[in-house]
């Protein structure tokens, strides 16, 4: 009974995280009509910063050690702050849905790194899950996606580099923080990382943007999103996730976060075609086998 509780609770972490990342690159994109891809990424770690600090102190208390702190450190890092500056980069040149799709890449680099540097087993199903969905994820790439002109789709390597940071992150915390709570380790991570942010905001023209820029308001309230939902939040619970189940099942959600960005989408007026259906049947198939 224990582990079905378990397991409905890790598919309800799945789906709740897939929800609040999936709609995180509509909000990026939001957050690039006034600030540039650095400030962004600046914004989203200071703001979240800032969510942690009535606890942030009391959390500080409980890591005595040093290599503790730099295994966070590591984790804030490859999992929030080179991602956070990846991202917005590669959408200065490439859509939104499009980043969305290759977000699905994150498992196949969770299992290299996974195998490579802290010699982990990968049973073959496990295996055989993550190369079901990708082949799921690359039918929206191929064939669900629309190209728009004016653009340079290689932007999307920095979305893939991205990727390859949280297949790191993933089995850092595997490996090391396993027995850390996920509100602790999280807090202590952007409690390091945010005052840097912040440093860095308050020397770019931050202030005449917010003062000068029409829709300076809107990309504010949505990277103050990013920041609290998509940072903050969804930090806490990927950590729980990973936690409960493993760094490769907890990757996963990446596969879905493509299915939430055809569902805006369709809401949007998008032709949702039968390639579409075929991809996502494929991506939960590949979810299925992984977590078997």
């Amino acid at each position: 009974m224990k582990d079905n509780n378990v397991s409905i609770v890790s598919i309800g972490i799945l789906a709740a995280l897939s929800l609040i990342w999936g709609g995180s690159f509509f909000f990026i994109k939001k957050s690039l009509l006034a600030f540039d891809s650095s400030q962004v990424a600046a914004l989203r770690m200071g703001i979240t910063m800032l969510c942690f600090i009535p606890v942030g102190y009391t959390h500080l208390k409980k890591i005595k050690s040093k290599k503790v702190y730099f295994h966070i450190f590591l984790m804030a890092m490859f999992g929030n702050a080179i991602p956070s500056f990846l991202f917005p980069i590669a959408q200065t040149q490439i859509d939104s849905s499009l980043a969305g799709i290759l977000n699905a890449s994150t498992p196949i680099f969770v299992l290299i790194v996974g195998f490579l540097v802290f010699k982990v087993e990968t049973p073959r199903h496990k295996i055989l899950g993550v190369l079901v969905g990708l082949i799921g994820a690359l039918l929206l790439i191929l064939y669900g996606q629309d190209h728009k002109t004016g653009t340079n789709n290689w932007y999307g390597l920095y979305a893939l580099l991205a990727t390859f940071c949280y297949g790191m992150s993933a089995n850092i915390i595997k490996e090391y923080l396993q027995n850390i709570s996920p509100l602790t380790s999280t807090t202590i991570a952007f409690m390091l990382i945010g005052p840097i942010s912040w440093a860095y905001i308050f020397s770019t023209d931050f202030l005449t943007i917010m003062n000068t820029h029409p829709q300076a308001m809107t990309s504010l309230g949505s990277v103050s999103f990013l920041a609290i939902f998509g940072t903050g939040i969804a930090s806490l619970i990927y950590v729980r996730l990973i936690q409960i189940t493993d760094a490769v099942f907890s990757s996963l959600v990446s596969y879905i976060i493509p299915i939430v960005a055809l569902t805006f989408g369709a809401i949007d007026g998008e032709i949702i075609t039968l390639w579409h259906a075929l991809g996502i049947i494929l991506i939960f198939f590949g979810v299925h086998l992984a977590r078997k």
